[in-house]
């Protein structure tokens, strides 16, 4: 895994040393070494430079920034390629290679094919190549979005980097997106495409920009696939997709673990590699001693008993929250989810033992394992009730208290949610299933000029965050909205930079190219079946995990974070409250909802920690909205 910065101008680029400044910042990213190239020819200045991770030929063959024979082809690349073992064969008998890297691998595929090769790349992948015949620069993301890359465009000029501290250091201070601001607020992170700073923009997944001439076009070489496949020996080509994707994803030349929470993706994972011959695998997971509904450890350390994994757990208790001020820095933008806590320190702790860690991460986005998606089954089949019974069953749900102590209250929390997704445009009615509160109330908590300047109301806010979709979508429509959306922009970017951060590489088998196209086109009672998701994985699991794990619900890995709101991280929550800037928020409305949430009949725990992580941000390097 590696850190990229670079840029292509038809007239002068920033000095050389600050291309090596915004590149030191990346050194998390890349500890073990660093490279860099400067070209001015043909009228055209081009800086590319690199921080490296060694994890498959460790050598300093695979150095970066790497060229052809002559020099004419130049790529910089953080990530992995996983089928590059089978790549490379199919180029040994037109290629003379002089390392055993995957990034060599990328570079002649490219030479016999252009931008084309990168259908056929199976791995994770954030790149840049100059082709110097051509004059263009080619920068592209993987399928899922699993590596960040974002860049800034200007009169012909433009800059690109793997985070947006390094990038920042090229630009300059730039000002706010005010609506990628009102975006955050609503989903609690900046989805693909955006970012919180205006006029940078991330590469969308599954695609790549073509800069030529001073001009960009940007291009989709992967797009999720149509639901059909043939449901006949469907086990068994699942089977084989499953056990291919974590043989590859294992390639490494130095030493793995696994993250393992003892829900049903992790615990597969573990047997997968256990059938591949891995023993004394490293494992790690989190507790939360006395918050049972939290606190997984007996099923993660059951799972690694019946392999011979070498597990260990990290203790997460309510000091563990005081994290929330250094993730700012590490994320770069606002971002919201919980989870990023105990994710921390699991990254860290892992970190002092392994260079390599395989995450369960993917599995609910590509075979339906939220409860969400039973939600949006259900409101299809109850699409035709009332508006005035819907309205009565909402008001007497909104009597009930809303605290995330016990499952059963979650139960109240979702039924909200289902309620108010059954009216109003399809995407919309899906998109309500990911929001902590409804439009109205939640521009109500900024000023009347700060929702001016961004150009949003309650009808728009959403409205460009989708391509439109059938008015009755299907599973199918659901899975793929949620992976250009929820996945790219909140999981993908939690696991990366929390990882990177300590220079640990996170690797996610349920993303592998083949398994998820495959698990993306199942039909639907492959994927959904008795109340559950995952079904064809639950098959799989039977005859190689016990029943308490396969039969387990979708527990999610949270933190108590409504408790801690009203606990340890009451003076937080009441110092950011005070201190927000006046001109954005209406201070009086975020007092009423903090108010709600203290009395402990409703449960405002996410927009509250927006709010927290948001001024965190704008405190620590945020500019000014």
């Amino acid at each position: 895994m590696c850190g990229i910065v670079g840029g292509v101008s038809l007239d002068s680029l920033p000095e050389c040393r600050v291309f090596e400044e915004a590149a030191a910042l990346l050194a998390h990213r890349g500890p073990d070494d660093s490279g860099s190239c400067a070209l001015d020819r043909g009228g055209v200045s081009v800086r590319l430079h690199h921080r490296r991770l060694s994890i498959i030929d460790l050598s300093p063959a695979g150095r970066q920034p790497m060229s052809n024979e002559d020099g004419s082809v130049r790529i910089i690349f953080n990530g992995e390629i996983y089928n590059y073992v089978e790549l490379r064969q199919k180029l040994t008998g037109s290629h003379r290679f002089a390392s055993e890297s995957d990034t060599e691998v990328i570079l002649r595929l490219y030479e016999e094919r252009g931008a084309a090769c990168l259908a056929e790349l199976n791995g994770m992948f954030a790149l840049a190549i100059w082709d110097a015949p051509r004059q263009e620069l080619i920068l592209a993301r993987d399928r899922a979005g699993m590596k960040p890359l974002y860049y800034w465009h200007r009169n012909g000029e433009i800059l690109f980097a793997s985070e947006l501290k390094a990038l920042s250091r090229l630009t300059g201070r730039l000002p706010i997106d005010r609506r990628s601001m009102f975006v955050f607020f609503d989903l609690g992170y900046v989805p693909h495409g955006r970012s919180i700073v205006e006029g940078i923009r991330q590469i969308p997944q599954g695609c790549y920009l073509r800069w030529s001439r001073g001009e960009v076009e940007e291009h989709a070489y992967w797009k999720p696939p149509l639901q059909r496949i043939d449901q006949r020996n469907a086990d068994d080509r699942f089977d084989e997709l499953l056990s291919g994707a974590v043989k590859i994803h294992c390639r490494s030349d130095v030493e793995l673990g696994l993250f393992l929470s003892g829900g049903l993706d992790s615990s597969c994972l573990l047997a997968a590699m256990h059938e591949h011959g891995f023993q004394n695998v490293r494992t790690f997971s989190v507790s939360f001693p006395g918050m049972g509904h939290y606190d997984e450890g007996e099923y993660a350390a059951k799972v690694a008993r019946m392999f011979g994994a070498r597990h260990e757990r990290v203790e997460i208790t309510p000091d563990a929250a005081a994290v929330i001020s250094r993730l700012p820095a590490i994320f770069d933008e606002p971002f919201a989810d919980p989870s990023a806590i105990p994710t921390y320190y699991l990254s860290e702790f892992a970190s002092r033992h392994v260079k390599v860690a395989l995450t369960g991460t993917g599995g609910d986005d590509v075979m339906a394992g939220y409860r969400k998606y039973q939600v949006e089954r259900l409101r299809r089949r109850l699409g035709w009730i009332p508006s005035p019974l819907l309205g009565a069953a909402r008001a007497f749900l909104g009597l009930l208290p809303a605290t995330r102590r016990t499952s059963l209250l979650e139960e109240v929390l979702l039924a909200r949610r289902f309620l108010a997704s059954l009216a109003g445009p399809a995407r919309l009615r899906y998109l309500a299933t990911l929001r902590p509160m409804e439009e109205a109330l939640l521009l109500g908590l900024f000023t009347p000029d700060a929702i001016e300047r961004a150009g949003v109301d309650a009808e728009r806010l959403r409205g460009d965050l989708l391509p439109p979709m059938p008015g009755s979508p299907s599973l199918h429509d659901a899975l793929c909205a949620d992976f250009v959306t929820y996945l790219s922009g909140d999981l993908l970017v939690k696991e990366d930079r929390l990882a990177m951060h300590f220079s640990l590489e996170g690797r996610m088998p349920f993303l592998d190219a083949q398994l998820a196209d495959f698990c993306l086109a199942l039909p639907d009672h492959l994927l959904l079946e008795g109340g559950t998701g995952k079904h064809i994985l639950r098959r799989w699991a039977r005859s190689r995990l016990p029943d308490e794990i396969v039969s387990r619900k979708k527990h999610g890995f949270g933190v108590p974070l409504a408790e801690w709101l009203r606990e340890p991280l009451k003076h937080l929550g009441e110092e950011t409250i005070r201190t927000v800037p006046d001109q954005v928020f209406n201070r009086r409305a975020w007092q009423d909802l903090w108010a709600k949430h203290q009395s402990g009949h409703e449960d405002y725990s996410q927009t509250l920690y927006n709010l927290i992580t948001f001024n965190g941000w704008l405190q620590s390097s945020g500019p000014v909205p």
